[in-house]
């Protein structure tokens, strides 16, 4: 998963929460939210646990788990950590993958690919 594809799908997910016509909607994606913040972490951590490297994150992973299993439509609670530990999650892999969001995937560029 490629920093863009993660921003691209949190944007996504932050707006089909906002616009959810019932609490079950926006739990549904604030499911689906959590789990693509989890794929993430396991992703830029693959080769040691993420509690390991990034100590002063754990709490949040711990919060994205708790989420994932039991989803909230609060979105006073979700949006503001959607915001917080979704961004720093791209960063981190922005910083990991040495591209930056916005860049073609080395293999594309290789290929001569477009977005």
């Amino acid at each position: 998963m490629s920093a863009l594809s993660l921003r691209r799908d949190l944007d996504s997910a932050r707006q089909a929460i906002l616009d959810a016509p019932s609490e079950a909607e926006a739990r549904h994606w604030c499911a689906w939210a959590m789990n693509r913040l989890l794929v993430a972490a396991a992703l830029l951590t693959e080769d040691i646990p993420f509690e390991e490297r990034f100590p002063e994150r754990s709490a949040d992973l711990r919060y994205a788990r708790k989420l994932a299993h039991s989803p909230t439509a609060h979105v006073g609670k979700l949006l503001p950590f959607l915001k917080t530990f979704g961004r720093w999650l791209v960063k981190e892999s922005e910083r990991g993958s040495g591209e930056p969001a916005g860049s073609l995937p080395r293999w594309k560029k290789r290929l001569g690919g477009t977005r």
